[in-house]
């Protein structure tokens, strides 16, 4: 199977996607040693998993690092950052080391692979080549792939357009979708059951007839896929860590979601929502350019007759595939604007899958590419050049003065009560004291995103990281266990060290320096029975019944 796009088409994606990114975040981000911005929110969890990773030596599994949630550490494909370049990265990096990011070029690379792929299909349909890339161009102004920019792997969105697109070619049905799901577990794990089913469909697509040897070499190819996802899973660390997490319901996806433009429009209000989940993972907003494609694309289908029964078929399963997609995504609570008009149980296998693919409104992506590429198709079979090409330039022109896209960077880091200056400083010092492990208030992770940078580079763990998975068995370490083990509390507060050398009662004390404090075992201080005072004895209990 030929996926070769052709110059035109690669230059041509390329300059869209340099305008879309354009609009979209600075190109300051695309040059690797800027790594400033990638210290903020969620991107500073996926680049500091990158250079835990590659600062660290390698473990079994190939995806863990000791560096974070001391003591058992972590996969960092829970930290989202990006496996599919992680390992290769590592690789080489006596000739690159590891002071660069990866985030912003992967940004733009999704830009890219969107327009490049949607290309791809409207090429394969037939279509003309400015107006496959102007069609694709409609279908890469998704609201929902811009509103991801602060969660990276999640903008791989063209691997959903890469499974419409294996669809459509004549040949490959195993080696295809065996790689994408193996790109998928590189990537987000949430894109696998994507490409499963997708698999599982392709067969009956290509024949245009339903005959049982079909679904049956379509369902043993499906095997033959999971069974090297479970194999993948197994040798990055996936299996490591615990399989469920709550939110399945929490962050579903809203039935108004596809209008409802949570600040995204310029022209449409914002409506209510059932409860705060659906504001993040929820956000499904389709933009105006798009609602109107999928009127005019639902008038064209309607108007259309003498369909054959291949054609029939075809259409058919694409409306499941979206209308199973939309319903994994509204959940098992479902909202209609603040109101839940539906809530069932889930039964076993479905809580198992619900707790491992808790955020279940991402899903909706599925049905609402879909939607769109058959909206477009049908706007083909209806109109002729040149007056296809002109309601597609019109529809998009429609969809960017409606969509906004710019995403906020952060200038500098001033937010952060831990400068790098005073980040680096703080590291030189504890690690001039031999301290191993570092114990920081968990939920002020992103204000110490500059000193964790520093900690790690010296070679020095961390209590805390935020990750979706955390490692099956780990607990949270107290203080006390911290200290005891060489280690030191930091904080950018004065008050908080002060705080916890008080509660250790003696054990331990606090020192100051310019913009931080860290606390320290006293070794010849009193202490319990077990070199623990009775605080912290408390304080042990209470972090291990909340733990993990």
């Amino acid at each position: 199977m030929s996926f070769a796009p052709g110059p035109t088409i690669a230059l041509g994606s390329l300059v869209g996607s340099l305008g879309l990114f354009y609009l979209w975040l600075p190109f300051s981000i695309l040059n690797p040693f800027e790594v400033d911005w990638a210290l903020h929110h969620d991107w500073g969890t996926n680049y500091l998993g990158w250079r835990a990773f590659c600062l660290d030596e390698w473990h079994l599994p190939l995806l863990w690092t000791r560096f974070g949630l001391w003591p058992t550490g972590f996969v960092i494909a829970f930290s989202d950052s990006i496996p599919l370049l992680s390992l290769p990265l590592k690789l080489t990096r006596t000739v690159t080391g590891c002071g660069f990011q990866f985030l912003g070029p992967f940004l733009l690379s999704s830009v890219f692979l969107m327009i490049l792929v949607g290309a791809l299909i409207f090429r394969r349909l037939g279509w003309s080549v400015p107006d496959a890339l102007l069609a694709a161009l409609l279908v890469a102004l998704a609201p929902a792939l811009f509103h991801r920019g602060h969660h990276v792997t999640l903008t791989a969105h063209w691997l959903i357009l890469l499974c419409v697109l294996g669809l459509l070619s004549p040949k490959g049905r195993l080696a295809f979708f065996f790689v994408l799901a193996q790109l998928a577990i590189l990537i987000s794990m949430y894109f696998m059951p994507i490409v499963l089913w997708f698999a599982l469909i392709n067969g009956t697509f290509k024949d245009g007839r339903l005959r049982p040897g079909t679904l049956a070499r379509s369902a043993a190819h499906v095997v033959l896929i999971a069974a090297g996802v479970l194999a993948s899973l197994y040798a990055l660390g996936f299996f490591h860590a615990d399989g469920a997490a709550r939110g399945f319901g929490y962050y579903s996806m809203n039935v108004l979601g596809p209008i409802n433009p949570e600040g995204r429009s310029r022209f449409l209000p914002d409506l209510p929502i059932g409860q705060p989940g659906q504001l993040y993972e929820g956000f499904q907003y389709v933009g105006l350019g798009w609602m109107c494609a999928m009127l005019i694309g639902l008038f064209c289908w309607w108007r259309q007759s003498g369909r054959d029964a291949a054609s029939k078929l075809r259409g058919a399963l694409l409306i499941g595939t979206a209308f199973l997609f939309a319903a994994a995504a509204l959940s098992n609570k479902i909202y209609i604007g603040p109101w839940l008009v539906a809530e069932f149980p889930l039964v076993f296998p479905l809580s198992l899958i619900a707790g491992i693919f808790r955020t279940s409104g991402r899903y909706f992506w599925v049905a609402s590419y879909v939607a769109i590429i058959a909206a477009l198709v049908q706007i083909g079979l209806r109109l002729r050049p040149p007056y296809r090409t002109m309601t597609i330039a019109a529809l998009v022109a429609l969809q960017l003065a409606d969509v906004k896209l710019p995403y906020r960077v952060p200038a500098d880091l001033d937010i952060m009560l831990m400068s790098r200056a005073t980040g680096r400083s703080a590291a030189d010092d504890l690690a001039a004291r031999g301290v191993g492990v570092v114990q920081i208030r968990n939920e002020d992770f992103e204000h110490y995103a500059p000193l964790v940078d520093a900690l790690i580079e010296r070679d020095i763990a961390i209590t805390y990281w935020y990750v979706a998975r955390f490692p099956r068995g780990h607990v949270h370490a107290t203080t006390a266990e911290v200290l005891q083990n060489g280690g030191a509390f930091v904080s950018a507060r004065p008050e908080e060290c002060r705080a916890k050398a008080a509660e250790l009662r003696g054990t331990a004390s606090a020192a100051y320096s310019d913009g931080w404090c860290s606390v320290h075992h006293e070794p010849g201080a009193s202490a319990g029975r077990s070199g623990v005072s009775p605080a912290a004895e408390s304080d042990n209990g209470e972090a291990r019944s909340s733990g993990g």
